[in-house]
């Protein structure tokens, strides 16, 4: 062979060994593609995890493999085949949200910490992430959602130990600031405001740096969506009666220039004001052509009042948008007979105006053989006396109703036979029996109150708690008020202690349960207050699918920064992320959102199971709040 040639061909391997090297991965590797554990159907992809760190391979919880792979890409990441420049092209990508199930190819040629957004339908999203040989620099929100002309600030952060050349790479233009350094990290924030000129989608944010001449990478997502208008269209202004009410409601989701919104679903609340912790979940139901019908029902349990009717809309094409007409509930109250006293010729009767034990003050009017013979106003725990010249006889109790309730009417014959039974009356033509509150089992403890238990006792005929009207005014000191299990949301049938700091006087609804320091209570379904004195706890009893959204919203939320102001707009991984960085356990966090994500938003049995896993979930988080940790 000719020396030429000979030449030509070395010259042609080393072309090819450099053009080799040009594509070399971490570690001196060909560049990796990350394929998804979860494959199948029954495999749902875990929450993404931001913990410890791999020695190469996946770490632990990882939601991708990575493995060598010969594809070349002229960008250090490809999503294929639908974004064959993922990072360099500066647009949305078009693969993202990948809908599951479907195939996928993340092809990666630096050590780090990459981010997929994964749909699950047309509302709901979910983050998986995995880590490429270790990742130092971690995203504190894998996936951050905004709107036009908002300003936004992507918080990352980078190991503290020489990387240096911090690189943002994103298609909308923003400033790169340092928030905080610690000894551990270093915080940069990328602040942007997007204007109507860039498409809306999922753009990626890929962040890039160094040390010792190797480069790591983070991918994590920026979805800038459009706002719409949600308008509730039809609803009814005002219900009445008393259990479950089923009430109809539609409206439509649309753009600024009368376009649909894209599919989505719409969550329907009540809630005292918008801006209130207590939201109350009646219904959902899809948007479709920009527009959703969904039957709701107003619970038994919710009191009589001026709500906000709140339908929140969320897609994963669109940004989160709510509208908030006003819905009246209008309960039917009761009058019941709590004490009556005879002498010689009068009676004085001891009467409640109330709704499932909370007091209403209102006037009632006294009738005899149908004429008016007196005027009451009953105070504001719903009470007043009655005096009546004369002991036999029927007299009828009217209440003509009020902003937020329905007439009601009361026949009482005289002498009231309190004991054995109750006097009887009718309610909007029904028959009743004053409260329907049942208490199942009431037990004071020491055994030194037993005898109050007793006079309590005395007044219980089925199933109801009779008012005792000589009971004894709580001692004086500061109140504590403990329930044990330490929470507030409990099983049908599930029995709870309330612990008090010293012989009380409790309170169920608004009825005495007379003097006690330990009380052990087994309630029915619904709203309850317990109260000694002025301070009052809120106890829900409830099925497993509500009982665990209910614990999320009063024991999880408010643990947030700054408490549970905009906790609505936010996913529950973004609730996730924000507790973790507050030092809560990873691991239980990730538990208890798969658990409530379940109840939110599937329509797989939820067991009582469990919730009371939730509930112990939520107890540990909570007693390591108390602790300090």
């Amino acid at each position: 062979m000719k020396r030429e040639h000979v030449t030509a061909i070395t010259l042609l391997l080393l072309l090819l060994m450099a053009l080799a090297v040009s594509h070399l991965g971490p570690g001196g590797g060909l560049g990796r593609v990350a394929k998804d554990i979860a494959s199948g159907p029954d495999k749902q992809p875990k929450d993404f995890y931001l913990g410890d760190k791999g020695d190469g391979g996946s770490p632990p919880y990882s939601n991708f493999t990575f493995s060598p792979t010969m594809l070349k890409t002229y960008c250090p990441v490809a999503l294929l085949p639908h974004d064959p420049g993922l990072v360099c092209a500066k647009v949305p990508a078009k693969s993202v949200p990948i809908h599951y199930g479907q195939g996928y190819q993340l092809v990666v040629w630096f050590r780090g910490f990459y981010s997929l957004v994964v749909s699950e339908g047309p509302a709901d999203l979910k983050v998986i992430s995995g880590i490429n040989g270790n990742a130092p620099i971690k995203a504190v929100k894998p996936l951050l959602i905004t709107t036009y002309n908002r300003n936004t600030s992507v918080v990352f952060r980078v190991e503290n130990y020489g990387y240096g050349n911090v690189t943002v790479h994103f298609g909308i233009p923003g400033r790169l600031r340092i928030l905080k350094k610690t000894t551990t990290f270093i915080y940069y924030s990328y602040d942007f405001k997007a204007t109507e000129e860039y498409r809306p989608g999922y753009y990626p944010f890929f962040v890039l740096s160094s040390k010792n001449g190797r480069h790591y990478a983070l991918l994590s997502w920026v979805a800038l969506l459009r706002k719409p208008r949600v308008e509730i269209t039809s609803w009814p202004s005002s219900v009445k009666g008393n259990g479950d009410m089923n009430v109809e409601i539609t409206g439509r989701v649309y753009f600024d220039n009368g376009s649909p919104a894209p599919p989505g679903q719409v969550v329907l609340k009540v809630a005292k004001s918008k801006n209130s912790t207590e939201k109350v979940s009646i219904g959902a139901g899809p948007v479709k052509n920009g527009t959703f019908k969904v039957s709701a029902v107003i619970p038994a349990a919710m009191a009589a009042g001026r709500y906000q009717l709140i339908a929140y809309y969320k897609s994963t094409m669109a940004y989160p948008s709510n509208s908030d007409p006003v819905l009246v509930v209008k309960r039917i109250p009761v009058i019941s007979v709590v004490n009556s006293t005879t002498s010689g010729d009068s009676t004085i009767l001891r009467v409640r105006l109330h709704w499932r034990g909370v007091g209403i003050p209102g006037n009632l009017t006294v009738f005899e053989g149908g004429k008016a013979i007196e005027r009451v106003q009953t105070d504001r725990k719903g009470y007043a006396v009655i005096k009546f010249e004369g002991s036999k006889g029927k007299l009828t109790l009217k209440y003509s109703g009020g902003t937020y309730y329905e007439p009601a009417t009361l026949t009482v014959s005289l002498p009231v036979a309190l004991s054995p039974g109750k006097a009887k009356g009718t309610v909007e033509g029904r028959e009743t029996k004053g409260s329907s509150k049942r208490l199942l089992l009431l037990t004071l403890l020491p055994v030194g109150v037993l005898a109050t238990a007793y006079a309590v006792s005395r007044f219980r005929r089925n199933g109801e708690i009779v008012m005792d009207s000589k009971e004894p005014e709580p001692t004086a000191g500061e109140v504590e008020v403990k329930l044990k299990p330490p929470r507030n949301v409990f099983m049908p049938g599930e029995c709870f202690e309330v612990l008090l700091n010293g012989e009380r006087v409790l309170k169920l609804d608004g009825e005495s349960l007379g003097r006690g320091k330990t009380f052990r209570l087994c309630l029915d379904e619904g709203f309850h207050r317990l109260s000694v004195g002025e301070k009052e706890e809120v106890v829900w009893v409830c099925g497993p699918r509500e009982g665990i959204q209910r614990l999320y919203e009063t024991s999880l939320i408010p643990l947030l920064p700054g408490g549970s102001s905009g906790a609505w707009s936010m996913t529950p991984y973004e609730v996730l992320g924000l507790l973790r960085d507050r030092g809560f356990p990873e691991e239980a966090l990730m538990r208890a959102t798969e658990l409530f994500i379940k109840a939110r938003y599937s329509n797989h049995t939820v067991t009582e199971d469990e919730f009371l896993e939730f509930a112990a979930i939520v107890e540990g988080i909570r007693g390591e709040k108390s602790a300090g940790k």
